[in-house]
């Protein structure tokens, strides 16, 4: 995993203002000097330290869950980036995410995708079981970095439908 994880920065992921502003639930996040516009997409789930558990000769209770947000982060240039997390952390952006539009090298040019629906993008990341799994509390890190890479391999290996 930790192969991969510098590398998406190099995928471009394009998307659709219109339908950014359609999507729900969105909150604007201020980073630096540019506004970013945090897209709900999933939940990731994990046990709850201090779960009680149940009583000898008594039905178990239900183990305690807490979870985090799966997110894509839109900017200003038309691009967005994914990110996991309670929304007060930002990661460190790829150089493509600015406040205004951006010149793309030739190769991210040929690298870069295009999102219609984040819905179908965070369907076929979940498709990936890891993700739909309840983690210990020790792995939100791994989890985090899975749900960004997930994000990003769904952009590659599936073409938007509507673009072929």
């Amino acid at each position: 995993m930790s192969f991969f994880f510098p590398h998406h920065w190099q995928v471009p992921v394009a998307f659709s203002q219109r339908y950014i502003d359609a999507f729900k639930p969105q909150q604007q996040l201020q980073h630096h000097d540019m506004v970013l516009v945090a897209l709900d997409c999933a939940e990731l789930f994990f046990e709850a330290q201090g779960r009680t558990r149940g009583k000898r000769g008594g039905s178990r209770s239900p183990r305690a869950h807490y979870s985090i947000h799966g997110s894509a982060l839109a900017a200003p240039s038309g691009f967005l980036t994914f990110t996991a997390g309670t929304g007060c952390e930002l990661p460190t952006l790829p150089p493509f995410l600015q406040v205004g539009p951006v010149e793309l090298t030739a190769q991210q040019e040929a690298a870069k995708r295009q999102v219609l629906s984040l819905h179908s993008l965070t369907d076929k990341a979940l498709s990936f079981r890891f993700l739909r799994l309840v983690h210990p509390q020790n792995m939100e890190d791994q989890v985090r970095r899975a749900w960004i890479i997930s994000c990003y391999l769904a952009c590659l290996l599936h073409e938007p439908m509507g673009l072929t």
